[in-house]
């Protein structure tokens, strides 16, 4: 723990002084975090060392590494379109109750759409969102199934399992 906070004094102090710097590190890395691909050591230490013109010392080098894993981490997937519209038109089928069964079957359709397109190793997230959508869809129109079935017994097999 004692070399973690040395480290970080060290840091602090040898950074201290570079308010010039700040700024080139920060136009840099603004620039390279607007681009949807992921950001390397080198291509940024180069991008560094072209508008500094020299070559980085030892603490700018460490601080490019950290800031280049803070940009590729902060890079994520956009959201799917179907998976927002699975969650809002399940949402609104709660709330508009003269819509409910369009607005599920639209949630159901959307949801399963998302679905497909989401998950792991693919170029959309958003795949839980679609799976709310999906599940807030599909409670109303089990519901609907079910009354379905309890008026449709006794008019088709004269048995009465509902009431």
């Amino acid at each position: 723990m004692r070399f973690l906070w040395t480290f970080i004094l060290l840091f602090g102090l040898c950074s201290a002084n570079m308010p010039s710097k700040a700024l080139v590190v920060s136009d840099t890395t603004h620039a390279l975090s607007k681009t949807k691909k992921k950001v390397s050591y080198t291509e940024l230490k180069t991008a560094l060392e072209k508008q500094k013109g020299k070559k980085l010392n030892f603490t700018e080098k460490i601080a490019t590494k950290i800031l280049v894993k803070k940009l590729n981490k902060t890079q994520k997937k956009p959201i799917h379109p179907d998976s927002k519209w699975a969650f809002w038109f399940g949402l609104l089928g709660y709330l508009f109750m003269p819509l409910t069964i369009v607005l599920s079957i639209f949630a159901v359709i959307h949801g399963i759409k998302a679905i497909k397109k989401t998950g792991k190793n693919k170029e959309f997230r958003g795949r839980g969102l679609a799976i709310i959508g999906l599940i807030l869809g599909g409670i109303p129109l089990l519901i609907l199934l079910g009354v379905v079935i309890c008026f449709a017994m006794p008019l088709f097999f004269g048995i009465s399992i509902c009431f």
